[in-house]
């Protein structure tokens, strides 16, 4: 049994494969008294116990959590069955030395992933706590990337606070000009989220040669995806199945 996390700057992300099959899958706030029980508190819940788990892949972008999150988790499995995403191993993409040490493990696993995938031009898309649109050539090489506002932290700078936010429901208008401070907000933040996207993404495949397959990812997605033509396939928890995919590739699974 493989448990793997993706730990983001708002959210870590628990998922348990047994090979192929997710057997288990749960997202949770970033910030946690007591890692340790939460992980196990996952495993149990699951009907496992931890020395079920053969093998931990781990994607952060969170330096000081997975900190303590290893520290937890060296107490309970072998640190010898823990693997961490890292721009120096290889994922079946070259990263190039001016990305090796900058791009964040879950675009690694993201592109890496999608390659693998379709093994062609791809652009991979993230809806996450930022919205990040990265490049990949049709010979595997990490070319180009573009990091913008995420679709609730766009929103938040607007309500001052997550709690505000979700007190408003946001919701997509099928008209542009509003009536009142409801749907001057949903317009703004809604289409101007839907805009801004539309815009860097016919930017970058502007700039490369054919049309690239565009692929996202996130949980944000299921708001925007339905409103992008341009995007050719949506895959909600892409990363949690890049993770499982990448540690598969790692042991010649």
């Amino acid at each position: 049994m493989l448990l793997t996390l993706d730990i983001g700057n708002s959210n870590i992300k628990l998922a348990l494969f047994e090979k192929e099959k997710q057997i288990s899958f749960a997202r949770f706030e970033t910030k946690q008294d007591n890692y340790k029980s939460l992980i196990m508190s996952f495993i149990f819940k699951a009907g496992l116990r931890a020395d079920d788990i053969k093998g931990v892949m781990v994607a952060s972008v969170v330096p000081e959590v997975y900190a303590q999150i290893k520290e937890g988790l060296v107490s309970i499995i072998d640190s010898n069955k823990i693997h961490e995403i890292k721009g120096t191993n290889d994922y079946g993409i070259t990263l190039g030395d001016e990305n090796a040490e900058v791009v964040g493990a879950d675009l690694i696993a993201l592109c890496a992933y999608a390659y693998s995938k379709y093994h062609r031009d791809i652009i991979a898309i993230s809806f996450g706590t930022c919205s990040v649109l990265c490049h990949v050539t049709k010979d595997g090489v990490f070319k180009h990337c573009i990091i913008a506002p995420g679709f609730y932290k766009l929103a938040e700078a607007i309500f001052g606070s997550a709690a505000q936010l979700e007190a408003f429901n946001l919701e997509k208008l099928d008209h542009f000009a509003g009536i009142n401070t409801k749907e001057a907000l949903n317009i703004g933040i809604y289409d101007g989220y839907l805009g801004m996207i539309e815009h860097l993404l016919q930017g970058m495949i502007s700039e490369l040669e054919g049309k690239p397959y565009v692929v996202a990812s996130g949980g944000a997605g299921k708001l925007i995806v339905p409103y992008l033509s341009s995007i050719d396939e949506y895959e909600p928890d892409m990363i949690t199945n890049a993770l499982n995919h990448l540690y598969r590739r790692l042991k010649n699974d």
